[in-house]
């Protein structure tokens, strides 16, 4: 009888590696896209505060312009 208990529980432990293999493929086959996605939310954010730059810089025209033009309640 211990010796079938033993025999399950190896069994067990063969698919258990068998299915760890199958999950660290998976892992290594996805690792490269979401390095990708990682890199290009970077260029994005990057992206996004150049623009953030931009139109803080437009704002701080326009005020300029306002107050010259007296549109603005100084």
């Amino acid at each position: 009888m211990s010796d079938e208990v033993g025999n399950l529980v190896l069994e067990q432990l063969r698919l258990m590696r068998g299915e760890i293999a199958a999950l660290r493929a998976d892992v290594a086959e996805t690792k490269p896209s979401v390095e990708s996605i990682d890199q290009r939310l970077i260029a994005i954010e990057s992206a996004m505060n150049g623009l953030l730059s931009i139109m803080n810089a437009i704002h701080m025209r326009l005020q300029r312009v306002e107050k010259h033009l007296s549109f603005v309640d100084a």
